[in-house]
């Protein structure tokens, strides 16, 4: 009676296997990001026995095996952990690594950065993604994605002045001057302070108001103020300067300039700072980009509402950390924010494909077919979540379950074994 025995231990094999598939997922329950995995079974073929008179076959089958052990790729929880460098993927989609000559993906992103400012796994695989090209200030999703080097980005380089704008009220019917200091930047990136003064002077036609514009640095050094870049003095005079007027309703009149050039060449001889730095040369706006002025007289207290230039100071990185979306932003010591890179993600259109490598890690099989690439959400990829990482997916509960079930199923089988080996000792008996 050979065919129980080889069906029980079909059984009995088939059960095995689903246990060690259970033993595996609660052995990675809190690894991050893992995927956990199933186990499908199969019938085997069947032998006919005989044939009822309808014609019916009377089959009998010869036990079950393991077709296959699927992963089950469902969300696992999304857990802020704060870490700087963690991210985690929010949908569809994995990270791209790679290991020498080798691409991987994963779905877990606790990352960090080595000894080479490279960001890599906590196995040293290299993350692909994009970095910011720092000569045209520009970050191509459009190229294809490589590992990601942050260094060279430590340190922002000083920026000279080149605009400033103010917002402010002149108080109509005022007699006194009016000052305000700005900082400014040379091109070393040194701080120097600008003092703006706005001095009544007598309105000219049906305006109501009309002030005096000059610019000086300390130690009463003037920078010459030219109007629309054309000066209006002598370029030897020390001090010339801008005039702006209002019209009855407080507007800058349209006789008035809308601009200024702060222009440190246009004196002999051309006026340097001590430190070395270049000349400046700085437009001062009074519209805003659509032309509405920035700069009104109406009978409120003189006052500014807003001051800003667009230079800076040499700043070095202090921090890095990844945002949503994948952006890898760089924090920098004068408290600036810059974009230094951000990470790529790859979707398959068959991941059940993909085959485990170990490490967290997936390799391309040709059944997933071709990795779709690109930033976080488009083209049907998932976002990625910053400071945060995803869990397994394992359901505990799930997996005791079933352990119960493959456990009573082994127990099943292994009776089923000794049953059959109680009716074969029973027909050796029939001949004594």
């Amino acid at each position: 009676m050979p065919s129980p025995f080889f069906t029980g231990l079909s059984g009995l094999r088939a059960h095995a296997r689903a246990v060690e598939v259970v033993a595996n997922n609660l052995a990675n329950l809190n690894t991050i990001a893992f995927k956990g995995s199933r186990s499908d079974f199969r019938d085997l073929f069947y032998q006919q026995i005989g044939q009822s008179r309808s014609g019916v076959a009377s089959q009998v089958g010869i036990g079950a095996a393991p077709i296959t052990v699927s992963r089950r790729f469902e969300q696992g929880t999304i857990q802020n952990t704060g870490g700087l460098l963690d991210a985690a993927v929010q949908g569809e989609g994995f990270f791209i690594v790679r290991d020498g000559d080798l691409t991987l993906y994963t779905r877990a992103g606790n990352f960090q950065l080595n000894q080479d400012q490279n960001l890599v796994t906590l196995n040293g695989e290299n993350v692909l993604g994009w970095v910011r090209d720092r000569a045209t200030n520009t970050l191509d999703t459009g190229l294809p994605p490589a590992p990601i080097t942050l260094q060279g980005n430590d340190r922002i380089e000083p920026t000279a002045t080149t605009t400033l704008s103010v917002n402010a009220n002149l108080q109509t019917g005022s007699t006194s001057p009016f000052s305000r200091p700005i900082e400014i930047f040379d091109s070393l990136g040194s701080p120097h302070i600008l003092t703006l003064t706005f001095t009544p002077t007598a309105p000219t036609g049906t305006n109501s108001a009309a002030y005096v514009v000059t610019a000086t640095l300390p130690a009463n050094e003037t920078i010459d103020l030219n109007t629309n870049a054309t000066p209006l003095a002598d370029p030897n005079v020390v001090a010339p300067a801008v005039t702006i007027e209002f019209d009855q309703n407080g507007v800058l009149s349209g006789a008035s300039p809308t601009s200024a050039t702060l222009d440190m060449t246009a004196t002999t001889p051309a006026y340097a700072f001590l430190n070395g730095a270049g000349p400046l040369n700085v437009t001062w706006n009074f519209t805003d980009p659509l032309g509405i002025p920035r700069i009104t007289s109406v009978a409120a207290s003189s006052t500014v509402s807003d001051l800003s230039q667009n230079g800076s100071a040499s700043a070095e990185l202090v921090s890095i950390a990844v945002a949503d979306g994948g952006i890898i932003n760089g924090t920098y010591s004068d408290g600036r924010t810059l974009e230094l890179a951000q990470l790529a993600l790859a979707r398959f259109t068959n991941k059940q494909a993909l085959q485990a490598n170990g490490n967290n890690t997936f390799l391309r099989s040709a059944a997933a077919g071709e990795p779709l690439v690109g930033e976080a959400s488009t083209g049907g990829l998932g976002a990625i979540v910053g400071l945060s990482l995803e869990t397994s997916n394992v359901d505990i509960a799930n997996e005791f379950t079933d352990l119960l079930t493959y456990q009573r199923g082994f127990q099943a089988n292994s009776r089923v074994i000794t049953t059959a080996d109680e009716l074969n000792q029973e027909a050796l008996n029939l001949k004594r």
